[in-house]
């Protein structure tokens, strides 16, 4: 019984326990939402949805004093804090070009898309020169993003970029829910919900808080209820039950700065932090959606992990090597430079993704992850390695398995089609929050 042909959290983590008891040496800014605060004082009926127990206090209380500890106070929390007050000065800085370029008559669409709009730290991204924010809501190219998702026609643009520019400029001189409504209901607007569009308006002015998926779970998580959403019909709203909820909390941290709570959204958030909002069905019994992998290096990254926790030597390919995952290079993930001597003889070998090594517990487990769809390339390496003492995997996501399949049914890998097998990238982010949970769980329970 080996990995991945079992599809239960149950039966990988008997499968990893199994592989373990074989191997045992295995972030102060001002109190600018002072407006949404009043007028959360006028609305009764956020009082009859929003209750909260002492029970429901004192835990939260417990976890805001564990994270000003683990977190606030530490260099990184630090830097969190700061990275706020820099994205600020820059988005006013942008947002301000673009108004003028927009009075010039000019074209402002990449100006929106590319410098306004909140992309994650990767390399990609910084390479194509899109404004990395401190609330990344968008993994890759928006365009390519929306037009693949059918949210967009590539002529499109120029009206989706005059449209966010609208909803944004109006919202900021004294607009209201009919400004939301009208963008909402555009032909233009599919996609942008709170995540992508509040980091905006929070920058341009902080009574706009920011509301993506780490407010919502927190929130959600903090009163164990479905409060509020990430809809953006709904964000002025939430707007209002966010500030409710944490003047009835009296923490003081998050009273003082509204940047403190989202600091502490993230932490909540962030399984290698806090990461309590995002516990696993496992743990709580409810049903938590799983991150997608939405990156060739997430999914290689990811990979290398569970490596490391199965107790595997571990091999990045040299093309890989340098790239970024969790803000470092995937080299830092393994802890093999080059490939194994007996794989040296295998051409192209060290162009393979991922390599789980042990010398004395074969097999090897050998990756390739194929992220556009040429499962051709990514078979042909594998079938090079044919002879090594090795399961081979595809890596990719779900619709590309019929390639493989028609691939396989071909001279000449019809004969060794068994050998390869097709893990998608939404099973393998299965894997790696079960695992990852299992790997957590042992430590801090057993402390091995």
């Amino acid at each position: 019984m080996w990995l991945i042909e079992h599809s239960t959290s149950h039966q990988i983590l008997w499968w990893i326990e199994s592989f373990v008891l074989r191997n045992p040496p295995l972030r102060q800014a001002p109190k600018r939402y002072v407006q949404f605060r009043r007028l959360a004082k006028k609305n009764n009926s956020n009082k009859h949805m929003i209750k909260l127990t002492n029970e429901q206090r004192e835990k939260i209380r417990a976890l805001s004093n564990e994270f000003i500890v683990k977190y606030l106070k530490t260099s990184q929390g630090k830097k969190h804090l700061e990275a706020y007050k820099k994205e600020k000065v820059e988005v006013k800085k942008v947002f301000a070009e673009i108004k003028e370029k927009k009075k010039q008559g000019k074209d402002i669409t990449d100006d929106i898309l590319y410098k306004l709009l909140p992309y994650s730290n990767t390399q990609y991204n910084r390479s194509q020169g899109h404004r990395i924010s401190t609330w990344p809501a968008i993994t890759k190219d928006v365009k390519k993003w929306f037009e693949a998702a059918g949210w967009q026609k590539p002529n499109n643009w120029p009206k989706v970029a005059n449209e966010i520019f609208n909803l944004v400029d109006k919202l900021l001189n004294g607009g209201n829910q009919d400004q939301i409504l009208k963008f909402v209901n555009s032909e233009y607007s599919k996609g942008f919900q709170s995540g992508i569009i509040s980091p905006i308006l929070y920058c341009l002015d902080s009574k706009f808080l920011p509301v993506n998926n780490k407010t919502v779970d927190t929130v959600n998580f903090i009163l164990q209820e479905q409060i509020i959403d990430s809809r953006l019909e709904n964000y002025l709203q939430n707007i209002e039950k966010i500030i409710y909820l944490l003047k009835n909390l009296g923490i003081k941290i998050f009273e003082e700065s509204y940047e403190n709570f989202d600091a502490f959204c993230h932490w909540m958030c962030d399984k290698r932090l806090g990461g309590y909002a995002r516990i696993r069905k496992d743990e709580i019994g409810v049903e938590q959606p799983i991150p997608e992998i939405e990156t060739h290096e997430e999914a290689i990254g990811k990979l290398l992990e569970i490596g490391k926790w199965l107790g595997f030597d571990r091999y990045v390919g040299r093309v890989e090597a340098g790239k970024k995952y969790q803000n470092k290079k995937l080299q830092d993930f393994a802890n093999l430079r080059d490939v194994p001597e007996d794989f040296k003889s295998i051409k192209d070998i060290k162009m393979i993704d991922v390599i789980w090594y042990n010398k004395h517990c074969p097999p090897s487990f050998i990756f390739e992850v194929d992220f556009k769809g040429n499962i051709r390339s990514a078979l042909r390496k594998l079938y090079q390695a044919r002879n090594l003492n090795a399961k081979f995997f595809i890596v990719s996501p779900i619709q590309n398995k019929e390639k493989l399949e028609n691939e396989l049914s071909r001279d000449p890998y019809r004969a060794f089609r068994k050998m390869f097998k097709f893990i998608s990238f939404e099973d393998l982010a299965k894997l790696y929050e079960s695992a990852d949970l299992f790997f957590r769980n042992k430590k801090e329970l057993l402390d091995i």
